[in-house]
């Protein structure tokens, strides 16, 4: 988005989504396809799920509308589609980042409305019963979007000499390895 924005001077959001929509939607329907095809063939392994029917379970696969609001317990009780809460998290991020990211570049400081937005989803975290949400955008969308504030940040603001050292750059690398090496070994002792 910020590519686009600085070599047009504009974001087509429209274009965006259609983009986000090829990449994930595709593996999506190869998977949920097979999945339909044997739901149909074996609706007593659904009829006890979260009180969901196999037609409601099917029909929410195909219109999508249980990955947004966690539905009769769907995510923790169906082995065939539990995982799907990550591909939900990623397309309601996508949903809302560009619009966000829409107007932070007319303000002409994006840095600025990222770190609000990221601001705004960790009161959101620390006002919601984690039990109730744990799945979703405001609970464990943070680390997607303090990344691309991070980079938008990065992206957008002059850095100090000695922060874009090389330097720098061994050391942090040197110090995440050893921190990858070190701390599983740590943590298994304690």
């Amino acid at each position: 988005l910020h590519d686009e924005w600085r070599r047009k001077g504009n974001v087509h959001v429209g274009k965006f989504w259609g983009r986000r929509f090829l990449r994930l939607m595709p593996a999506y329907w190869l998977y949920i396809g097979p999945l339909t095809l044997w739901m149909l063939l074996h609706p007593q392994e659904l009829s006890e799920v979260g009180n969901w029917s196999p037609a409601q379970y099917i029909a929410s696969l195909w219109l999508y509308f249980v990955n947004y609001v966690p539905m009769g317990d769907v995510w923790t009780n169906q082995y065939l589609t539990v995982h799907l809460w990550s591909l939900a998290l990623e397309e309601q991020f996508y949903l809302l980042w560009p619009l966000a990211m829409y107007f932070a570049f007319r303000l002409r400081r994006p840095w600025v409305v990222a770190w609000g937005v990221l601001v705004a989803v960790l009161v959101r975290r620390g006002l919601t019963p984690t039990e109730d949400m744990d799945m979703t955008l405001p609970i464990r969308g943070i680390g997607v979007v303090l990344g691309c504030t991070a980079a938008l940040t990065l992206a957008t603001t002059r850095r100090p000499a000695w922060l874009v050292s090389v330097r720098l750059r061994w050391a942090v690398a040197a110090l995440s390895l050893f921190a990858i090496a070190v701390l599983p070994v740590v943590l298994r002792r304690g």
